[in-house]
């Protein structure tokens, strides 16, 4: 739960972080500030959230990758600089060959 509220605190930032465009703050999108006592975003409220700010900023990518056990959608969001979700694929490479000591040769 906590990581929970530090994630919304933190995309709560990064929505200010870009004044030129308008992110949508949590406190706007589930109707209550983040950490509010007896207040939670379920996760259809979080998913949605998530999917509007993929829309909203360069700097997010939402993916659904597949379901969960109940059938709700199980998403990978990466939150980076535009420059670096454009070569996502190429960082993604690197860090295959860095995890995998098969794919790398020795330098001589």
């Amino acid at each position: 739960m906590k990581r929970l509220i530090v994630a919304l605190l933190l995309l709560s930032n990064f929505a200010f972080a870009a004044p030129a465009k308008q992110i949508t703050s949590p406190t706007e999108a589930f109707g209550f500030q983040p950490g509010t006592d007896r207040k939670l975003a379920d996760w259809k409220e979080l998913t949605a959230y998530y999917q509007k700010l993929s829309t909203e900023s360069d700097r997010i990518r939402y993916e659904e990758v597949g379901k969960t056990t109940e059938g709700r959608p199980f998403v990978v969001l990466t939150i980076s600089a535009a420059e670096n979700l454009a070569n996502l694929d190429h960082y993604l490479e690197i860090q295959k060959k860095l995890a995998d000591p098969r794919l790398t040769k020795p330098r001589s």
